[in-house]
């Protein structure tokens, strides 16, 4: 998890947080632009499993500064610092036709 932090978050946090204008180095679509563009694509989102989530969320609650949250917003897995979200994730496949 070390890894992951100092090379994803990290990164993306201070990007986010601190830099403004010309500064800020990653300027990424939001989660729900890439929702957009799936469900034109032709996929539907797959539902988050609720046990592994509160799972996810005792633990982050318990191990992680309080200032850090992860939460689920119409399925995808979100997780930001004081109310920012700094990254999404989600599962797609194709739609059942």
């Amino acid at each position: 998890m070390v890894l992951i932090e100092t090379t994803i978050y990290i990164p993306n946090a201070i990007n986010s947080i601190a830099c403004e204008g010309l500064e800020r180095v990653f300027r990424p679509e939001t989660y729900k632009q890439w929702k957009a563009r799936h469900l034109r694509a032709g996929l539907e989102p797959v539902p988050v499993d609720s046990l592994i989530m509160e799972n996810i969320k005792k633990f982050v609650r318990e191990c992680y500064h309080k200032n850090f949250f992860i939460d689920e917003d119409d399925r995808w897995v979100v997780m930001g610092w004081k109310g920012r979200i700094l990254c999404a994730m989600s599962i797609w496949k194709p739609n059942e036709i």
